[in-house]
Parts: C-alpha cells; structure tokens; sequence
C-alpha cells in the first residue's frame, strides 16, 4: 500500500468543518456561543475547571487529603464524599478510548478506588463504624481482592463489639486470596487477626475529644472554595428569603452539606447549626437560619 492511499480523502476538511458548523449552532442554541474555540491545529471546548467533571473529581480528592493531612478528618471525609458524588458509572462512559486516552480512564477509575479507601479510613477515625458496615460488606463482597477493604471490615466489626465476625470476615479474606490469588493474607491484615484475638487496645473505637468539634450551633466554616454551584446557592438564596423551610434532598455524597455550608456562610442573617449525628447515628446536618 503507498502513501496516497493512507492519505485522507479530499473531502474530509469540507465534512470536518461541516461538523463543526452544526457543533457551533448547537452550542448557539443552548446560548453558549463562544463555547467552541479555534486553536492551532484544531478546536477545543473553552470551559471552565469546574465545568469538567474529572478536573473537579480531582481538585476535590486533592482538598480532602489535604485536610486530612492537616487533622482535619470531618473536612476530608465530607470532601471525598463530594469528589465521590461526582461518579455516576464509568469514567468517561460511552467515549472510545484508545492508547494514552484510556490511560486517563484507568487513572481516574484507581483515583476513585484510592479516595474511597481514605473517606473509609477517615470515617473509622470519626468513629462511624456501626454505619459503615453493612457498605464495606458490599465493597469486600463487589473487589473482594482489595484487601485493604478488608481490614476496613475487620476492624469496623470489631469495633462493633462483633469479634467472631471480625475472625470470620479474615477468614474470608484468607480464602478467597488463596483461591483467587494463591497468596496468604497480607503482614496488615494477618497483624489484625492476632489484635482481635488478643482484644488489642489498640483496636478500639476512638475518643473524640470535644475540642475536634464546632461548639453547639456554631456553622462549620469551609476551608476550600465551593466550585461550580453559583446557580444553586443564587437559587436557595432566593427560597431563604420566604417563608417555610427549605430541604436538601438526594443521594449521600452528591455534595448537599457542602452546598449547605457555603449558603449558610452568605446568609446576611446568620445561621445556626443543629446536629443530629448523636441522635439518629447517620451524620445528618441540619442548618436552621435565624
């Protein structure tokens, strides 16, 4: 085969900007008419950061380790729950990728992995151990070769006064890494057993010393910006100003108590904080503005 046959029909610059053409006035239509841009060598879309779900993604995973490095484990677990609110199936879902494209695919898919382990870990430090297991039961049963997921178990049952089912989830673990792996458990996890079995002191729920948490009605202030929710925060700031209550409602980790925060922090009238984590188990915040 020579050159000239590989080269690109004559007609495919006419059939690109033809495309291009019905890009533009599709993006007219939807009143973003400067969205698509001309660049050298082709055209890119000119949004935002926080326009773009996977750059969003990782801005957030980058806040919540921060906060957790600076011992801030409410912070970086609130902001992994909202950088995992982003997720709704597969990275980048119905595109064709292919060579260092699906490379970005691969990297966000472990980012997710990754930061689901450290909202887990941050959770057991708060100690919300009781909530979390029946989700971690899913997650070893869903990648039962992470086995990091599975200390997670472990230790939560634990800490549940549940010490055979602590046993019973290594165990598990123990099996199914031999069979699928033909591996024995990790020096972590085999370190586990041993603490379970010696009702190791250090395997105990933590402490929470009153001074990690807001004084009563005090609203929790954010340590990073709230990206790409200026329509919402306009549109609750606008029912806040009528009567009756307003409530947030949707799936755990979509981002509804940072939105809350961030409006709470705008209001001209100030805001109270009610917290009914002690009460109801699940963590659920409640701003009552005054």
């Amino acid at each position: 085969m020579s050159h000239r046959d590989c080269d690109p029909p004559p007609t495919v610059e006419n059939a690109l900007q033809q495309l291009v053409s019905k890009l533009r006035r599709t993006f007219a239509g939807a009143g973003a008419t400067d969205l698509l841009v001309t660049r050298p060598g082709g055209y890119c879309l000119a949004e935002p950061e926080e326009a773009v779900d996977a750059l969003r993604f990782e801005h957030l995973v980058r806040a919540a380790r921060a906060a957790t490095s600076a011992g801030d484990d409410t912070g970086g677990v609130r902001l992994a729950r909202e950088a995992l609110g982003l997720w709704s199936g597969e990275a980048l879902g119905g595109a064709t990728l292919e060579g260092e494209s699906a490379g970005v695919r691969t990297k966000l898919a472990e980012l997710r992995d990754a930061v689901t382990d450290d909202r887990v870990d941050g959770e057991l430090r708060l100690g919300r151990h009781a909530a979390l297991v029946p989700e971690l039961e899913a997650m070893v049963a869903a990648t039962p070769l992470r086995e990091h997921r599975w200390e997670q178990l472990v230790v939560a049952l634990y800490r549940c006064g549940r010490q055979s089912d602590a046993l019973g989830a290594y165990r598990q673990a123990r099996d199914t890494l031999a069979e699928e792996l033909g591996v024995e458990p990790g020096p972590e996890l085999r370190r586990l057993e041993r603490a379970v079995l010696a009702h190791d002191a250090a395997l105990a729920p933590p402490v929470r010393s009153p001074s990690t948490t807001a004084p009563a009605g005090q609203i929790r202030r954010a340590r990073t910006a709230c990206l790409g929710r200026e329509a919402e925060i306009e549109k609750l700031g606008s029912l806040l100003g009528r009567p009756g209550l307003v409530t947030l409602v949707g799936p755990g980790g979509i981002g509804k108590t940072r939105l809350a925060l961030e409006v709470a922090d705008r209001l001209p009238t100030g805001a109270c904080w009610v917290e009914l984590a002690p009460v109801r188990g699940g963590g659920v915040p409640v701003y009552i503005c005054v």
